[in-house]
């Protein structure tokens, strides 16, 4: 017999011999028959049951399946026993226990045989691990999100999650440009710390994902992986607070966001640290409210300001959402320096017999920018303000009188500055009356002695014509001129009540101004002064007075030349209302002497009406300052060139002196 006849012997004796095992073979395991059912997966369906899924080319017998053909093992079902076992599928048959099963490995062990739904094949016994999900088949839900800092928000989930599939990447904050952080600090909460602050009232949208749910990586403990979400934050911040002083009595409070409080003056609810709170203000659904308060005096004192959730109820309308209690802040510097003007020479209203008032200037903290020029004086004597001095917070000067009459003296706001470039504010006006006898006689005997005298310092005559360019008015100024090139300050001026002392003072130094040598407006009833200030210089006073009125303005430099001129509705044909003044040229103009002029002192009255125009730039408002009469210089006489070898001088020009004398000539040589 050959091999191959040998074979095929030996195939049909073992097919014959083992056709009613009906035996299956599919990989290591052996089933009974091709037809047999086999387990493909077993999962914990809920959290006391296991579901069996079988695979077969039929159904499965349910009536084949009982308790009998299972048993389970593992530390997920410690203690626990199987209940009942029931077909309740095609090819599924349900287990279930006697408890619920926990976190743990479960094994299933098939003992009996369940049949196909032919009952000619059966499962084999043996084992299978059972995917244990706790019941749970449900994915994770974002439910909620709130803001709990400007930089961090906490979002609840539905159940705890698998920290590990947690990313920053897996969330967007709207409003900030992204989150640096994810972490689960808590069972189903999720923190975000944010690239950037939100405000204290803002409720951004919470984005958790995108694209399908299958893409997304944020999953529950068991697996079950969460659908991309949306959802708005609520607020859960306090609003906060910054403080400011405004006033000596003041501190404004400006809020985080909008608030409001149930009363308008919660006074307990606020404390001010060294002071005492007397009223307060409603917020009224706005950013600030208005804190007033006493005992600090200090202009330089930055009290802190607390609340006290206690007895207030600012919010922002969100529950829950008070200011904190203890919240505080350190009001900052907003208050300018006071200032306050006393005096030796007597208590202010008072009448004293002294032609000298010397009085002090007290600031509450130290200043600078405080010059003489900052003083204002007014009143009917005939007085000016002379040595100033000082610095810091305490400066003193002088009024000298030389008439009888009234001084009243007052530093006007803004005029000085502390450090921190807080404007001082205005100071108590402070008046006295002179009554000297010394001021009278003088005024008695200068007065008889001047009755004839004349200058031509500011062209007016010395017989006072007080209404020289109209009613009440001797004083007429036409232009001040600052050359920011040269540095030279002029002013067009001209009096006919007595000669004008012009006086231009800087923070630095005080002088009078000159007669300018060139002239050329005399016709015209102008005389001309001039001066020169410093490079440093950023600001002049010109200060111009004759015996009965009074001009004073300060002017600010700012790197470029000034000119200003001056109209009046008096003084003035309609012609010259507005009309550019003359072009002063450089042609040298000899003014004549006239007789000095003795001092003569009257009482002013009322000041010059001056109705200005800008025409180089805006101007602060003027300072009105009265400065005393002193005799102004007068050109004594004619200067006269002085003419050099070879020339003389013909008609005031210097000429070349011409002679007949014949030259000897040699080619190009003369002799």
């Amino acid at each position: 017999m050959n091999d191959s006849l040998r074979i095929f012997l030996i195939i049909i004796l073992f097919s014959s011999s083992f056709t009613s095992a009906n035996l299956f073979f599919e990989g290591n395991l052996a089933y009974g028959h091709a037809n047999a059912p086999v387990i493909s997966s077993a999962i914990t369906s809920a959290t006391n049951e296991i579901t069996v899924t079988f695979s077969s080319r039929h159904n499965i017998n349910q009536t084949s399946v009982s308790r009998s053909d299972f048993s389970i093992s593992g530390d997920g079902v410690s203690g626990l026993s199987i209940s009942s076992a029931t077909g309740t599928g095609n090819r599924e048959a349900t287990i279930t226990l006697s408890g619920d099963v926990s976190v743990g490995t479960i094994t299933l062990e098939v003992s009996g045989e369940i049949q196909n739904s032919h009952g000619d094949a059966s499962l084999t016994s043996g084992t299978t691990s059972v995917t244990n999900n706790g019941g749970d088949n449900t994915a994770p839900t974002m439910d909620s999100a709130i803001t709990v800092t400007t930089t961090r928000i906490d979002v609840t989930f539905s159940e705890d999650l698998d920290a590990s599939t947690i990313n920053a990447s897996d969330f967007g904050i709207q409003g900030s440009n992204g989150v640096s952080a994810a972490a689960e600090n808590s069972a189903g909460v999720v923190t975000l710390t944010l690239n950037s602050a939100i405000d204290t009232g803002d409720t951004p949208t919470v984005t958790r994902g995108s694209g399908s749910c299958a893409s997304n990586s944020i999953s529950d403990l068991v697996g079950n992986t969460m659908c991309p979400t949306t959802l708005t934050a609520t607020d859960g911040l306090s609003p906060t607070f910054t403080a400011e002083r405004t006033a000596v009595d003041v501190i404004t409070i400006t809020f985080s966001e909008d608030v409001d409080a149930d009363s308008s003056n919660e006074t307990s609810a606020w404390t001010v640290s060294s002071g005492t709170v007397t009223a307060t203000s409603d917020p009224a659904n706005s950013d600030s409210m208005t804190i007033i308060f006493s005992g600090i005096t200090d202009t330089t004192s930055t009290p802190t300001v607390t609340y006290v959730a206690a007895n207030g109820t600012v919010d922002d309308g969100a529950p829950g959402n008070e200011v904190s209690d203890g919240e505080s802040a350190v009001a900052t510097d907003g208050v300018g320096p006071t200032v306050t003007i006393t005096s030796s020479s007597g208590s202010s209203g008072a009448t004293v017999n002294s032609s000298t008032l010397s009085y002090t200037v007290t600031f509450s903290e130290s200043v600078s920018d405080f010059v003489i020029g900052d003083i204002t004086k007014t009143g009917n004597s005939t007085s000016v303000v002379s040595n100033f001095a000082g610095s810091g917070s305490t400066y003193t000067f002088n009024v000298d009188i030389t008439s009888d009459g009234s001084v009243i003296v007052q530093i006007e706001k803004n005029v000085a500055r502390d450090s921190l470039s807080n404007k001082s504010t205005e100071s108590n006006i402070y008046s006295l009356s002179s009554s000297s006898s010394s001021s009278s006689s003088s005024s008695s005997s200068s007065s008889s002695s001047s009755s004839s005298s004349s200058s031509s310092s500011g062209g007016g005559k010395n017989n006072c014509d007080s209404n020289g360019f109209g009613k009440n008015n001797s004083l007429r100024v036409y232009q001040v001129m600052y050359d920011n090139e040269t540095n030279e300050v002029q002013v067009h001026a001209y009096s006919t009540c007595g000669s004008i002392q012009t006086k231009m003072t800087t923070p630095m130094q005080q002088s009078i101004l000159g007669l300018s040598t060139d002239q050329p407006l005399l016709d015209d009833r102008i005389v001309v002064y001039s001066g020169f200030l410093d490079e440093s210089d950023e600001k002049f006073n010109i200060s111009i007075q004759n015996k009965r009125d009074s001009f004073s303005e300060t002017f600010y430099i700012h790197d470029k030349s000034i000119s200003k001129s001056y109209t009046g509705e008096t003084g003035y044909t309609s012609e010259q209302q507005g009309m550019t003044l003359p072009i002063i040229t450089s042609e040298q103009i000899t003014i004549v002497s006239e007789p000095s002029v003795t001092q003569i002192v009257q009482t002013i009255e009322e000041s010059i009406a001056i109705q200005e125009q800008i025409l180089d730039e805006p101007l602060e408002a003027p300072k009105v300052q009265s400065i005393t009469y002193t005799p102004e210089p007068i050109a004594e006489k004619e200067i006269k060139p002085q003419c050099g070898a070879g020339t003389k001088l013909v008609d005031g020009i210097c000429k070349i002196i011409k002679t007949d004398e014949p030259k000897f000539c040699f080619l190009f040589w003369c002799w």
